[in-house]
């Protein structure tokens, strides 16, 4: 993680020179099976420069696929958001968004009205 750096005077009110974190930080035990109930979504996290699943090579979708299938597993049925990295050095910013995606397995994730998606197995029916 990169911290951003406050430079000079107290700027709280203005909202300039954040002392602040560029990442998402949360609690190692946010998997644990009593905390499942807080959670609102799963998010998959791009790399920086894509800004698609389908922009993924084969294997890495693939990898997707293999943990939100342990997450459904594991009895997590939450929606599915992507989040992408977009601007350019040292101005990145993260952007959410939704996306239907076809796994290989033919798993996929999908909307259900609303602009609501989750992961569904091929075996669901929904796919």
């Amino acid at each position: 993680m990169e911290r951003l750096e406050h430079t000079g005077g107290d700027k709280s009110d203005t909202g300039q020179g954040y002392p602040g974190w560029n990442e998402v930080a949360f609690d190692a035990g946010i998997d644990y099976r009593e905390n499942k109930k807080k959670l609102e979504a799963m998010v998959v996290v791009l790399p920086t420069g894509y800004d698609n699943l389908c922009a993924l090579d084969k294997d890495v979708a693939q990898d997707v696929d293999k943990l939100l299938y342990k997450y459904w597993k594991d009895g997590y049925s939450l929606p599915v958001v992507i989040m992408k990295t977009t601007g350019k050095f040292p101005n990145y910013q993260k952007e959410t968004f939704v996306q239907s995606f076809m796994f290989e397995s033919k798993n996929c994730i999908k909307d259900v009205g609303g602009k609501t998606f989750y992961y569904f197995l091929k075996a669901d029916g929904v796919c």
